[in-house]
């Protein structure tokens, strides 16, 4: 059974020209961008998009108070189709591939990192955006406190992963030690003279060729790699920059100023894991990712589903990749008595 939201706009006179998104009077946080700018009501979900159209969200002032409906007259294609209703379509398979993704650690859970609370203390996630050039700056690096471009960074690595406490998880992430050094990598591409520094447990960059990527990473000038377990301890009152206070074997503890401290967050299953379990008759380990075959990763206890991605557990984009191909390949061996026949 497959629930096919309105998306209030014909996709087929759409042609992505954004003239409605221009004229729409609402304005709210952009989920995309990780709530640091702000998004219309109408609008395109990213930039990339494909089909490349606008939808309508639930924040429209038509659909929730009945009034406005300024897209409608400035849209020149007359795209715009606010009587649009829910679909229900049922359709029989023969299998199934579950990749679903993931969900980023919420550091909120945990107090000492301060997030939410010291504005320049942003997720791996919210840097990922101000790297990209369709991000909320357009691809600058500045910081939220005063829009000034930060040339002293921390990452604190391990955030919600390798940690049996309550709050934390006590699998690695697998992916954040080195999309942290991607990010540094970035940084130095946009600021030469930028400090960079990675606190961590120990860096676990596995994976094909991710060990010279790790190697590249610490032979940059400026960028040290300190491991140590960290806690965030004040915001500055009027520069507003971070301090982070950490041990080292030599010289006790310490206290640094950063002008902005990046929390690398670990990976969490998706959070319909258990609703999902439950609808597809499959089974989940105690970590509430799927449980799989260990010889086989990409079965599942019951013929017929399979899975790939980031819901085997934490992995990285290429094993995410060769997963999907492996689950497609089985869905094909499982079918192909069904090959070359009509389709019912």
């Amino acid at each position: 059974m497959l629930n096919k939201k309105p998306k209030y706009i014909d996709e087929s006179k759409c042609t992505g020209c954004t003239t409605c998104v221009e004229y729409c009077p609402v304005q709210y946080p952009d989920q995309f961008n990780q709530e640091i700018s702000q998004n219309k009501a109408v609008h395109i979900y990213f930039p990339q998009a494909i089909p490349l159209v606008a939808y309508i969200d639930e924040s429209c002032l038509y659909l929730k108070e009945n009034k406005c409906r300024i897209c409608e007259g400035v849209c020149k294609n007359n795209a715009i189709d606010l009587n649009q209703t829910p679909e229900t379509k049922e359709i029989n398979v023969g299998a199934i591939i579950l990749s679903t993704g993931l969900e980023p650690y919420d550091p909120k859970v945990r107090s000492e990192y301060h997030y939410g609370d010291f504005e320049n203390v942003i997720t791996s996630m919210e840097f990922e955006r101000l790297l990209s050039s369709t991000g909320p700056y357009q691809g600058e690096i500045l910081r939220t406190s005063d829009k000034k471009h930060p040339h002293k960074i921390a990452w604190i690595q391990c955030v919600g992963s390798r940690q049996v406490i309550p709050g934390g998880n006590s699998y690695c992430s697998a992916v954040c030690c080195t999309y942290a050094q991607k990010q540094v990598i970035l940084t130095k591409d946009h600021d030469a003279e930028a400090e960079c520094t990675i606190f961590h447990n120990d860096i676990r960059s596995y994976g094909k060729d991710f060990e010279r990527f790790f190697e590249r990473t610490e032979k940059l000038p400026g960028v040290q790699f300190i491991r140590s377990y960290t806690s965030i301890v004040k915001e500055h009152p009027e520069t507003k920059n971070v301090t982070v206070r950490y041990s080292t074997p030599d010289d006790g503890v310490k206290a640094e100023e950063f002008d902005m401290v990046v929390l690398s967050v670990g990976l969490n299953p998706p959070a319909d894991a258990q609703e999902m379990a439950k609808k597809f008759g499959i089974e989940l380990n105690h970590h509430d990712f799927c449980k799989v075959n260990p010889v086989n990763p990409m079965e599942t206890n019951r013929l017929g589903v399979f899975v790939s991605g980031a819901f085997q557990g934490p992995t990285d984009i290429p094993e995410s990749v060769f997963s999907a191909s492996g689950a497609g390949s089985q869905c094909g061996e499982l079918l192909d008595y069904q090959r070359g026949r009509k389709a019912h």
